[in-house]
């Protein structure tokens, strides 16, 4: 972690190796080892910002199922890298991350609410996701902007 607050570049050609890492530790029965992953995690988002594929995606897809773990510790801090990861990547990424990912409904109605706040998420928004996409779920992103104006 010190590494990545110092000179991330140099993380940048391991990421792929790393995220296999961690998500091959968020596998793990331990609690502590669960939450120190989800930790480290929400530091990387910060500080190394790196979306390769696929390693990047199974990364988020882990950590959506993490968030609806029964242990209260473990869904905060999974929750939290993803909070993380939705501040500090760009829009287009996360939207199109998940969209894309077959996470629990709640928790991506959770992160899509929370990027709906960003000045320019219709604009990205429309110019990243397939038609398709937009097509089927375009009744709940009304929905959702209608629930997100009156919860204001």
């Amino acid at each position: 972690m010190h590494i990545s607050r110092i000179q991330p570049e140099l993380l940048d050609s391991s990421m792929p190796r790393i995220y296999r890492s961690l998500c091959s530790l968020l596998k793990n029965t331990r609690p502590h080892v669960v939450r120190t992953v989800c930790q480290v995690a929400m530091e990387l988002y910060k500080t190394v910002q790196c979306t390769q594929r696929p390693e990047f995606d199974e990364l988020v897809s882990m950590l959506l199922l993490k968030s609806t773990h029964t242990n209260k510790g473990i869904r905060n801090d999974a929750q939290r890298a993803l909070d993380s990861m939705v501040t500090h990547l760009p829009p287009g990424i996360c939207i199109r991350i998940l969209t894309n990912e077959h996470g629990t409904r709640n928790d991506a109605k959770k992160a899509l609410k929370a990027m709906m706040g960003h000045q320019d998420f219709e604009t990205l928004f429309y110019q990243d996701v397939d038609c398709k996409i937009i097509s089927n779920i375009e009744k709940q992103l009304i929905c959702l902007k209608y629930s997100q104006i009156h919860s204001v």
